[in-house]
């Protein structure tokens, strides 16, 4: 049947690209989640007075039709042509009902994630000022998709404009919460080491506040997520000479030139968020080849909600 291949639901991914959908089409793909009857040649079986042809073009109508080789809906596949392009590689209980199988190599992504080593300790040799700035920034992808979701983090030092640390986040907890927190554990651990007086820059209100309750009330150490990179910084904090934590906005328009402190974070914090994505975007090319990716499953999503209402549903 159309659902032998449906071997866990991966319900996140089934639904991905829903919100950028009318309520009509949402409808439509629910009814095709639940194997509703939509084209003639199913409505046939049942209903005598259907023949089980195409009402455009008098071929036979099954689903396959209505999304890949009408010659009615030929403008339809146009717009959708990298989702009909995968018809015949994908499982059929995502093709026919739009129901995404849990990805069987996810526990293979979790164990090469669980492997991917510590750097925080391999940080680049920069000879330190008497007092530093360095900027740190996280970034997820699929922030809201767990099963997709991979994160990295990045250090940049403003006084020699280089980069102190970047790497993809190791484990199977993929967070931009936990990708900033390394960050700024990567550039305590720097800190520590070469016992300067240190800024650090970050936009997560998360870290920021972290710290700032750590430096406060110790004994009140949020650690009621990411307990382990916690600990670790509750641990340094008091080996650092000065270690300061400062909260900027996040991702604000970059300035054509910097005139004041709004536009030197600005321009820094973009460098810290650019060598991030590419930290997060190494480490995605290393799972990459592991299921089917989510810009396949939205856009054939949206392709077949839009040849089903290109077909005239009866």
């Amino acid at each position: 049947t159309s659902y032998a291949e449906l071997y866990g639901l991966d319900w996140p991914l089934s639904h991905k690209g829903e919100e950028r959908l009318p309520p009509a089409q949402v409808a439509r793909l629910a009814a095709l989640r639940e194997g509703a009857f939509l084209t003639s040649s199913q409505q046939s079986r049942f209903d005598v007075i259907k023949d089980g042809t195409c009402s455009l073009c008098g071929q036979l109508d099954d689903l396959e039709h209505r999304c890949t080789s009408c010659p009615s809906l030929l403008d339809v596949y146009a717009e959708h042509q990298e989702a009909c392009g995968l018809w015949l590689v994908l499982p059929t209980c995502l093709t026919h009902h739009l129901l995404a199988p849990a990805n069987p190599w996810q526990p293979d992504i979790w164990r090469c994630l669980e492997t991917l080593p510590d750097v925080c300790l391999c940080l680049q040799e920069l000879t330190p000022f008497a007092a530093v700035n360095l900027f740190t920034d996280g970034s997820c992808s699929n922030p809201d998709d767990e099963p997709l979701r991979l994160a990295g983090w990045a250090a940049i030092s403003v006084e020699r404009d280089s980069l102190l640390a970047s790497a993809p986040l190791a484990g199977w907890e993929q967070r931009s919460s936990r990708a900033e927190l390394t960050a700024a554990l990567a550039v305590l651990l720097w800190a520590v080491g070469h016992q300067v007086s240190c800024a650090v820059w970050t936009d997560s209100a998360y870290v920021a506040q972290g710290f700032w309750r750590l430096a406060a009330t110790p004994e009140e150490a949020p650690f009621s997520s990411h307990t382990d990179i916690w600990q670790r910084i509750l641990e340094l904090l008091g080996l650092a000479a000065d270690f300061r934590v400062v909260h900027i906005p996040s991702h604000g328009p970059l300035p054509d030139l910097i005139v004041d402190v709004d536009d030197w974070c600005t321009y820094w914090n973009d460098k810290a968020d650019r060598a991030a994505l590419a930290a997060r975007q190494s480490g995605s090319q290393e799972t990459s080849s592991s299921g089917t990716g989510e810009g396949q499953v939205t856009s054939v999503a949206s392709s077949s909600s839009a040849t089903a209402a290109g077909g005239c549903l009866e």
